[in-house]
Parts: structure tokens; sequence; C-alpha cells
């Protein structure tokens, strides 16, 4: 669990913005960053992929319960989960990711008894980059809103049809009548609303008509019906919502966020920002108390 450096206050400077945390050794070899998306729930930000992972809220409500249960009970209980991936394929196989933006505080985690798996100072940034993803193409990661987002940036005369994104580990993906993407999950669905893109033209920003492509085996790339102006740039921004997720999910790619739970919960929730890393803190202090972590 995250700690709070020698010296450092505690005083939240960025509290309606998500963060993106290097990995020091903390995490497994393949994540180069995280981003905690509240309550336990986390993305995992790799070389030619993002990973989420998002838990069930009525095993995380059971928690403070378990701080009373017997061994036997403890020892039966399960947190429900569901992981996939977003892999970028035929993406460069040595895409630089660097932080930018980096905030004057940082993280020193001790987990556990190894001390391999400890560390100090990793470093705390407002945004992450992936340069040079596809030919031409960089990948941009960040929050606005406290929403997590993140932009293709095509380059003039580059081929935004090279994108191509395999949703790995969903448990199924649909098309709607809308253009939005709907995606499975065992605790619930996610939409993907029809995608966003623009130019600017002149200082002005001008809409391109953009909508999802899926193939039978869960590969998603971008279509433009009506072409754009190969010698500007083309942003493409697609937009996530949460529909029927039992987590409250801050999601990716300008968020819509809907949260399905309790009203307690959501007044926890209320306002953003510090409430939900103080909802985050409780989160962990039920599974020490719970002995599970």
């Amino acid at each position: 669990m995250p700690l709070l450096a020698d010296g450092e206050s505690g005083i939240d400077t960025h509290s309606h913005s998500l963060s993106f945390v290097e990995n020091r050794g903390q995490w497994h070899h393949n994540v180069r960053f995280r981003a905690d998306l509240g309550d336990l729930n986390a993305l995992f930000l790799e070389p030619r992929a993002f990973t989420y992972t998002y838990y069930d809220m009525d095993d995380v409500a059971q928690l403070h319960d378990l701080s009373q249960a017997s061994v036997d009970e403890k020892n039966a209980f399960r947190l429900h989960g569901h992981t996939y991936k977003v892999r970028f394929l035929g993406a460069s196989n040595t895409t630089p990711m660097t932080g930018y933006d980096k905030r004057s505080d940082y993280n020193n985690y001790f987990i556990g008894d190894d001390p391999t798996r400890w560390a100090s100072h990793a470093e705390i940034f407002d945004r992450v980059t992936y340069s040079n993803l596809y030919e031409g193409i960089d990948l941009s990661v960040y929050s606005r809103d406290a929403a997590l987002k993140y932009d293709f940036v095509v380059s003039e005369e580059a081929n935004p049809y090279l994108i191509h994104l395999f949703y790995d580990g969903a448990d199924n993906l649909a098309l709607q009548e809308d253009g939005s993407l709907q995606i499975e999950t065992s605790v619930g669905l996610i939409r993907e609303l029809r995608p966003y893109s623009y130019q600017l033209v002149a200082g002005d920003t001008v809409a391109v008509p953009c909508r999802f492509l899926l193939n039978e085996d869960n590969v998603v790339s971008f279509f433009f019906p009506t072409g754009y102006d190969h010698k500007l740039p083309l942003i493409i921004d697609p937009v996530v919502v949460a529909a029927t997720l039992s987590v409250p999910l801050l999601l990716t790619m300008g968020i819509v966020l809907l949260l399905i739970t309790t009203a307690t919960f959501i007044r926890e929730l209320s306002p953003l920002g510090r409430a939900i890393r103080s909802v985050q803190a409780r989160l962990m202090y039920r599974l020490m108390a719970a002995g599970l972590i």
C-alpha cells in the first residue's frame, strides 16, 4: 500500500485529477505506470496494452464485517473481480512511454515481507504519452474533471486505420444501434460511446464523423465515413460509460460516470477527489483489519 514519503504533509493539491505512478519494482515488470480508479480498481499501462481491473462492490461491502469473522470465514471469503486487457495490435515493440507534468509528491511502497517488492520515491505524473505507438500516431493518457481520458493523436499523412484494439478477457463485445460499443464483464456492462474525432482548422475545432468497427475476434478499429483532411493532425477521443457496473467506475477516454450502488456509498464518494481517496483508505484499512492483506 502506498505510504507518504518522509516529510510529506499529505495535503492533496490535485484532488480533482487522477494520477499515474511509475513502476519501480512494486508491480509486475510489464507495468510502466498505474492509475488508481477508486476502491481498489486500477488501470495498468503497459507498452502495448491497457489492463483494467475492477472489483465487485457487494464483496467489498462485506470487508468491514470480516474484521469480526472467524479464521474459517475469512479463508472462505472471496473478493470477486474482473480483469481485461485492451491490446494495441500491430503497435511498435519499442514505444517510449513518458510521464509528464510530474507532481512534487511521490509514493513509497512496502509490500509484504519481501524487500524486492518494496519501492521508494515512485514519481507521480498527470499524463503519460506513448510516442509513435503506431507510425505517426501518439497515444496520450491523462485526466480531465476527475475523468481518465486517452486520445489517439494522428499526425498529418499518418494512417489511423493502423489502430486495432483487441479486447482480451471481456466476456462479450457488441456494437449497438447508436454506434456505441458494449463491453460485458462479470461485474457488469461498460458502454463506449460512438467515438468523437476532430481536427483543428485555422484555430477552430472541426468534428470528423467517426465510428467503431468490430470484427468477430473482438478487435475494434475506427472508420471515417466522410474522410478527413490528411494534411492536418487528427484526434480520436472515445468516451466510456459505466452502464450496469456494480463498481463505482472512474473510467477512461472522457468519462461519463454512473454509479450503480447504494445511496450511502454515493454520499461517501461525493464530492469527487479527496472523498474518493478517503474511501479508498478506509477500504485498505478494512482489508488489513480483516487479515486479507
